[in-house]
Parts: C-alpha cells; sequence; structure tokens
C-alpha cells in the first residue's frame, strides 16, 4: 500500500525499516510525499538526509540496502525499492507476495543492490 504505515493493514517498502527504526529508538525519520513512480533522485536525497551511505560490502544485519529491479520498466539505474539486511537475508515489503518478507540474499537479490545506507550512532 503506497506509503502505508499501519501495521496490520498494508505498507509499502519503507515501512517494515522505518517500524523497525522508530520501535528501537533508532530514528524518527519518516519518508513522506513521494509518488507512486519511484524516483532514483528523490529516494538517494531522502537517504543521504537520513542516513549514512557506508560501502556494500561493509554492510551489516540492520543496515539498508536501496535497490533496483531490472523486471520492472523503468530508466536503467532507477533505485526503486528499500530492504533490511537481517542475519538470513533480506527483510522487505514485497509487493509481488503482496507481505512483508524475508528472502535469503543469493545472487539474484545481491544484484538488485545499488547502495548501502546506516542509521546515524549505530557502530
Amino acid at each position: 500500500m503506497h506509503q502505508g504505515r499501519c501495521l496490520g493493514h498494508g505498507g509499502d517498502c519503507p515501512a517494515p525499516i522505518l517500524g523497525a527504526a522508530h520501535a528501537l529508538g533508532l530514528s524518527t525519520f519518516e519518508f513522506i510525499n513521494y509518488g507512486r513512480q519511484p524516483n532514483a533522485r528523490t529516494l538517494e536525497k531522502i537517504m543521504d538526509d537520513n542516513m549514512d551511505r557506508i560501502p556494500i560490502e561493509d554492510a551489516k544485519p540492520g543496515d539498508v540496502y536501496v535497490m533496483s529491479f531490472p523486471d520492472l520498466i523503468a530508466p536503467a539505474g532507477h533505485n526503486m525499492h528499500v530492504a533490511m539486511l537481517t542475519d538470513k537475508g533480506i527483510l522487505h515489503a514485497y509487493a509481488k507476495a503482496g507481505k512483508c518478507v524475508e528472502h535469503r540474499l543469493d545472487d539474484t537479490w545481491r544484484n538488485c543492490i545499488r547502495r548501502a545506507y546506516r542509521y546515524r550512532g549505530v557502530i
């Protein structure tokens, strides 16, 4: 659900990441005023303004990946999705499944990763 944040009633890809960060006191930032069509520049600005960009290879559980999906119709390099790294893979609201899921981070998912971020103040 676009811009959904109500537990049990639908959410978009930022919802589980923001919900976890808010519940753990890691951050109070919120993704707001973004359109249904993903915009790489908007997403990158939101992430850069609120989190610390880190090298992808340095990501650890709790960090956030910005991803793009080559199977969706979008301009090349269009970053369109966020997911949280877990000890088992990635946790994200996945439209194709219609729910929040955890996927093993195999080569298919790994190839979608474009950037990694960490909450400020988290070591």
